[in-house]
């Protein structure tokens, strides 16, 4: 699908793809050089950080090992509940490996927090985390962001829904649109 094909559907777009990769290019040179002549394995929590995994992966200079997680703490509504449960664990042993989580969206922090914390108690060498969105303002536990893609504070306070378009839709490349809010694909919700 086109961007053009759904422009009635987009009010604006709050951080183009030009913007969004090259702060993937930067992400992956800051990590190439944080993770010299180390292992690196990144977990992709499912499904939202699928894109952001693939343009990370092809924007590092390095052979990186990909696995995936699927945890949930939203049941039927869109705000985290804060009890996870998961869905799909990692298919490799992560003991000593050393780890970074790539995610999306980090909004409450709640479920982040608990998957850090179950992937430390599995004996791996490190954890850290890489977001494309944070917004802070949501949050309701600290939870230790190492790589940011960009801050919600960027956005206007009256942005309510924020679609996230993926790399198979518009070129090979994912960005972040605010969507009308009679926009029929589904979207992250601010409140």
């Amino acid at each position: 699908m086109d961007l053009a094909a759904i422009s009635g559907d987009i009010e604006r777009v709050i951080v183009t793809e030009e913007a969004l990769q090259a702060r993937i290019k930067e992400l992956a040179a800051q990590i190439d050089k944080d993770y010299e002549g180390r292992d690196l394995l990144l977990v992709g929590v499912l499904k939202g950080a699928v894109m952001a995994v693939a343009d990370l992966s092809r924007a590092l200079q390095r052979h990186v090992e990909m696995d995936w997680m699927a945890v949930s703490s939203y049941g039927s509504g869109t705000k985290s509940s804060g009890v996870v449960r998961i869905l799909k664990d990692l298919d490799r042993d992560i003991t000593g490996r050393n780890v970074l989580i790539v995610e999306d969206i980090v909004d409450s922090g709640l479920t982040l927090s608990w998957l850090k914390s179950n992937l430390e108690s599995r004996g791996v060498g490190s954890v850290e985390i890489l977001s494309i969105l944070r917004k802070p303002e949501a949050a309701k536990v600290h939870v230790d962001v190492k790589y940011v893609g960009f801050e919600r504070v960027v956005f206007s306070a009256k942005v309510t829904k924020i679609l996230l378009i993926s790399p198979l839709f518009i070129n090979n490349i994912f960005t972040f649109l605010i969507k009308k809010p009679t926009h029929k694909y589904a979207g992250f919700s601010n409140t």
